[in-house]
């Protein structure tokens, strides 16, 4: 019995049907591998915002009414605030290396543009509380992807909203005092806006 073998034209379209298997099989696993990445993109993303508003939640939670000795000598409040940035002392800074330093720390906050890192919350710090000329702070990408920071103080002595701290009037008795409550609302292009009121724990500075 004489045996008969695949046509040209049979092989060409078994060709066709792996191809089209093959093609197939590929988009799905790519569209697998994207989707993945993408996920840990923003999950990624989602970690740096928790992580960044847990850490400023503390800084203000633990804020210290201790006034500083700005570059040349002048008294800066415990806490100065604008609209958009805020610097503010804060206690509890851990020494794990038992270093010859304060526990407590001067901190900043505020966004930056970036050439290759867009905008971003930015943390900085000094060493020192009362700085010598020319001490220059430690700085962080706390989060990024934040476009604007607008801030607000609440002032408990008045029952009013601030948006500068200290208010214009107060002289240097009140260099040490504190809001009752700083409300931070953050402005991200994938969060969009977020708002948060963070009540700092003031006890009044004794005289």
């Amino acid at each position: 019995m004489r045996q008969r073998g695949f046509t040209l034209l049979e092989i060409m379209i078994a060709l066709s049907i792996f191809a089209i298997m093959g093609l197939a099989s590929y988009q799905l696993l790519r569209g697998e591998v994207l989707a993945q990445q993408r996920l840990q993109v923003a999950s990624d993303r989602l970690n740096h915002w928790q992580r960044g508003m847990l850490r400023l939640s503390q800084d203000l939670q633990q804020i210290s009414p201790r006034a500083i000795r700005e570059d040349y000598g002048a008294q800066e409040a415990a806490l100065v605030g604008e609209s958009d940035s805020v610097t503010l002392t804060r206690g509890g800074w851990s020494n794990p290396l038992q270093r010859p330093r304060s526990d407590l720390q001067r901190v900043h906050y505020r966004v930056v543009a970036d050439e290759d890192d867009g905008y971003y919350l930015q943390r900085s710090f000094w060493p020192n509380l009362d700085r010598a000329p020319g001490s220059e702070p430690v700085s962080q990408t706390l989060i990024p992807g934040v476009e604007s920071i607008s801030l607000r103080y609440f002032d408990g002595e008045n029952n009013e909203w601030r948006e500068q701290w200290p208010p214009l009037a107060a002289g240097l008795s009140d260099i040490r005092r504190l809001p009752q409550a700083i409300e931070i609302t953050l402005n991200s292009a994938h969060f969009g806006t977020i708002r948060r009121l963070v009540t700092l724990s003031v006890n009044r500075p004794e005289s």
